[in-house]
């Protein structure tokens, strides 16, 4: 593990001298302090996941690629890995995360690449498309139709919201109705959607003026 991570440090530029420093410090925030004269192969993915990550963060890059690493670990390591991917973005680092978790990166992002099967389905404002993303992993596959349009994005955004803001308010006006409090998160969002798609224009423009959508 000590050979690997001097190797990976030096792929990355950095000197001995450099890696001597801040050697135990990538060991500790990897939590690999029990494995460091382990073989390199006899570590599992995600301890290979956490070292990468350590390494990458811990000596000041200027551009960080993470793919799907802040998903390995327990639940402590994925809080300890956001805090400190926010800390490097906040220093004006530019990152790259590849993600299938979208509350990741609703909290780490602020532009989004939509790909499906390699297709480019939207690149923008985080916000819209990650709301147009989860509709669509909602809907049943058969029934999926990928957005077409920046303009069709902004539109299933604004009444994903909405349905969000509607559910909550049914969810807190009728918390002793088990049929309402036990409906499933994809039933629930259906049921609302399908309200909201059936509404007149003028209605649902009342309510995104309401609501402040």
């Amino acid at each position: 593990v000590k050979e690997n991570t001097y190797l990976r440090g030096a792929l990355l530029g950095y000197t001995r001298d450099f890696m001597d420093k801040k050697y135990e410090e990538i060991i500790e925030f990897a939590e690999l302090e029990d494995f460091q004269d382990h073989m390199f192969k006899q570590l599992s993915s995600g301890m290979k996941s956490r070292l990468g990550f350590s390494i990458a963060c811990l000596v000041n890059p200027d551009v960080i690629i993470l793919d799907e690493v802040l998903s390995v670990g327990d639940g402590a390591f994925k809080e300890k890995s956001a805090n400190r991917m926010r800390e490097i973005l906040d220093g004006g680092v530019t990152g790259l995360l590849v993600s299938h978790s979208v509350s990741q990166v609703r909290d780490l992002c602020n532009k989004v690449l939509w790909l499906d099967h390699g297709k480019q389905i939207a690149f923008g404002d985080m916000e819209p498309i990650c709301d147009a993303y989860e509709h669509f992993l909602a809907t049943p596959k058969k029934k999926q139709v990928l957005p077409k349009s920046v303009d069709e994005i902004k539109a299933i955004s604004r009444k994903y919201r909405l349905y969000q803001i509607l559910s909550a308010k049914e969810r807190a006006d009728n918390h002793d109705n088990e049929l309402i409090m036990k409906e499933s998160t994809n039933a629930r969002e259906s049921r609302w959607m399908k309200t909201i798609n059936d509404m007149s224009e003028e209605e649902r423009n009342e309510l995104f003026i309401k609501y402040k959508i």
